[in-house]
């Protein structure tokens, strides 16, 4: 973002900044989410999860750093809407996956990932889209989340 801010005339607000994180920066992230769910819960409003939107309408190119940025449009998984309460359900179960691989200090591939429950994922595709979902979210990148 700080070269964003002095290289280009990009506005640094209108981005979403992904950055390296250490374990412990990502584990307190997703923790951050479940907090806002239960907090949303208790105040028996079902729950929804804010996502950084990765549509091509919210990718920005920056020319001055040869890079594409992702803009500030953002969606919503409201797990009582019923078009979207399947992909909120695989979004909370894969940030709970996560978090216990990031605990155990251990790495799995994307495909461990979709073995754990493939019941829920159903196609390894949607546990793919949802962990990239999951990492703009937290605000790291994929590896981070200990996923290869």
């Amino acid at each position: 973002i700080a070269d964003l801010k002095s290289l280009t005339s990009v506005d640094s607000s209108a981005i979403v900044e992904v950055a390296e994180m250490n374990s412990t920066e990502v584990v307190e992230g997703i923790e951050a989410v479940a907090v806002r769910i239960a907090q949303q819960v208790l105040a028996k409003r079902g729950f929804a999860l804010d996502i950084p939107s990765r549509a091509a309408s919210n990718q920005i190119y920056v020319p001055e750093l040869d890079r594409i940025v992702l803009g500030n449009k953002r969606g919503q998984r409201n797990f009582l809407n019923v078009k979207e309460s399947r992909k909120a359900a695989i979004t909370t179960r894969v940030l709970q996956l996560l978090h216990s691989v990031l605990m155990k200090r251990i790495h799995i591939t994307k495909r461990d990932l979709f073995y754990t429950d493939v019941k829920l994922f159903v196609d390894q595709s949607e546990s793919d889209v949802v962990l990239d979902d999951v990492a703009c979210m937290i605000g790291c990148t994929r590896s981070n989340l200990h996923v290869v």
